[in-house]
């Protein structure tokens, strides 16, 4: 019997799956690569009698490729919070899926485990930008506010590894940066002591200011565009990402899965506009 287990590489989907084998360990197959790359169930070869957990992709766009695995005799364990469509009903298929706004799939684990190992779960949390059920989380566990920055400093760091448009153009590799993680029971032990982690921040630091787009060439010819709202108001990011095609997001953050590069004067315009 084979064990697999596909994540979304970003913050979310590495601290969800670190939850659940800080509790249910297994040495599993590991299937995930940049935020945006999420038909990730196509590339699990899996056979009757074996087992897949998916975490943080959504069954909408892995629905064929479910189907098949179910058809295979494979059992498959679904935790996310995307749209899912129409669930299948299969007997060796359990999912837990919440799209409520307010939920991560790292909250999602956490419920799963009550809330036994809940940092990692303020971790994905704070990653996934839900900053005040991150917050709720952290107190909870009668944290001081230098834990919870650190706690929301980690998660960051994670969430930033992810953004690109394909693995090429990430800083470091999910799968390493989910080994690397899946050696800390502690989160303030990981952000101490790996210098991955302090890489990753400083880059980041590097790279982000005030409100942003970060905008990667795609093999579409265009760019894959990530945009944040200014910390200290953060909104109007869903809206400017949603006035262009394959455009959406939350009012913090936003994305354009594909801007023609001849639009790209006219997002800086709209972002100069929309942030002055």
């Amino acid at each position: 019997m084979s064990y697999y287990d596909v994540f979304n590489g970003d913050a979310d989907g590495i601290c969800a799956l670190h939850q659940l084998r800080l509790e249910e360990p297994r040495d599993a197959v590991l299937v995930t690569g940049a935020k945006r790359d999420i038909a990730l169930l196509q590339r699990v070869d899996a056979k009757a009698g074996d087992a897949v957990t998916v975490l943080d992709v959504s069954v909408e766009s892995n629905r064929d490729a479910l189907i098949a695995l179910l058809a295979r005799g494979v059992a498959v364990q679904y935790f996310d919070h995307h749209f899912p469509g129409e669930l299948p009903k299969h007997r060796q298929f359990s999912a837990t899926i919440d799209t409520s706004s307010e939920v991560c799939t790292g909250i999602l684990v956490d419920r799963h485990l009550r809330g036994r190992r809940r940092p990692w779960a303020a971790v994905a949390a704070f990653g996934d930008d839900l900053i005040e059920p991150a917050h709720a989380l952290a107190a909870s566990l009668t944290l001081d506010a230098s834990q919870v920055a650190s706690l929301r400093e980690l998660g960051e760091a994670l969430a930033y590894n992810a953004y690109g448009d394909s693995e090429a153009d990430l800083i470091v590799h999910p799968a390493e940066l989910y080994r690397t993680i899946a050696r800390y029971a502690d989160p303030f032990a990981a952000l101490a002591n790996e210098p991955v982690i302090a890489r990753i921040s400083e880059v980041r630091r590097e790279d982000l200011g005030r409100a942003h787009a970060i905008c990667t060439p795609n093999e579409e010819g265009g760019y894959t565009v990530s945009v944040r709202a200014p910390r200290a108001k953060p909104t109007g990011a869903d809206s400017l990402c949603r006035s262009f095609a394959s455009g959406g997001g939350r009012a913090a953050a936003g994305g354009i899965n594909n801007l023609p590069s001849q639009s790209l004067p006219e997002l800086v315009r709209r972002l100069e506009e929309a942030f002055k």
